[in-house]
């Protein structure tokens, strides 16, 4: 904060130098110019400051308004300052419109890169595709984004075979031009809750019935209290989207194959605690079955057999 500080005030010591200089020294159209843009560039970061400072830190309590409001006023203060600047130093604004609309054609073509990512930011930004402590996956990068810019979005990669809950500790900048020409995948913008299975092979000599019965207890026992929370979102979405189904209890579906039956359970958790939930879960099937002989848990094994002939052959 200091620092910032320091920088406003050189700036306005520099419109002051530039003032006396055109008045006392030489007086100039240039110079003048020079006086108006180091004095609006000043009042600006000026007024900046006072609303990050002394209006949102002191009023805005929640992480993320506070940073969505600061880089709303980062944006607009922008814009502002270059309107003011191209007001100063372009007078007759009519006959220039022509000829720097060809240049900035030509600008435009020759970055296009540059310029796609700066109308994918301001897309960002108008449209809330996703917003800072989101859940996404874009171009195959999943990740918890932790920053929006006006080129670049920059997020805290998750990585693993559940990609929802493993934070790997990578920093991931991606171009904002990729939400023009991609499919995001929003885990967190509606709601908190993702489906999740897994899958138990069971014996074909276990006690059918009661595996099912004894599998959707464990499950229930560790997401009884997420699905009636899920559901109560489910339902607010339902009035926002067209949602006709809203299945947030736990199921278990059964399939048969050549070894074994086949258990897939299917309940919902939380999209920051797959992991977790898998594990608890997990733990209890495996208590479950130590605790009933007449559950087994099917293993795939491969038994080789055959006889071995030796023939011994004398060169005599």
């Amino acid at each position: 904060m200091r620092k910032n500080t320091l920088v406003i005030i050189i700036i306005y010591i520099s419109a002051i130098l530039l003032l006396i200089a055109e008045i006392y020294v030489y007086s100039d159209k240039n110079i003048q110019n020079a006086f108006y843009s180091a004095f609006s560039l000043a009042s600006v970061l000026t007024a900046v400051k006072i609303l990050n400072e002394y209006i949102l830190e002191k009023r805005i309590k929640d992480t993320r308004s506070y940073y969505n409001l600061k880089k709303a006023i980062s944006i607009i203060a922008a814009l502002l300052l270059l309107t003011i600047i191209f007001r100063i130093w372009v007078e007759n604004t009519e006959s220039l419109l022509l000829s720097y609309g060809i240049i900035v054609a030509g600008i435009a073509i020759a970055l296009q890169d540059i310029f796609k990512d700066f109308v994918g930011g301001i897309s960002i930004i108008i449209l809330s595709s996703f917003r800072v402590g989101d859940r996404i996956e874009i171009n195959g990068i999943t990740g918890d984004v932790i920053d929006i810019g006006i080129m670049n979005t920059t997020m805290m990669e998750i990585s693993g075979p559940g990609k929802f809950d493993r934070i790997s500790g990578k920093i991931v900048t991606v171009p904002n031009g990729l939400i023009l020409s991609n499919t995001i995948l929003n885990f967190t913008r509606d709601h908190n809750y993702v489906w999740d299975s897994i899958i138990v092979p069971i014996t074909y000599d276990s006690d059918i019935s009661l595996a099912e019965k004894l599998l959707l207890k464990a499950a229930n026992k560790e997401t009884e209290a997420i699905s009636k929370k899920a559901n109560e979102e489910f339902w607010n979405i339902g009035r926002k989207y067209y949602l006709p189904e809203k299945p947030t209890e736990t199921s278990v579906m059964i399939s048969l194959t050549d070894n074994w039956i086949e258990f897939e359970i299917r309940y919902i958790c939380g999209v920051r605690s797959l992991t977790l939930t898998r594990n608890l879960i997990s733990r209890d099937i495996l208590r479950i079955v130590r605790e009933n002989p007449n559950v087994k848990i099917a293993g795939e094994s491969l038994s080789i057999t055959g006889e071995h002939k030796i023939e011994i052959i004398s060169e005599n």
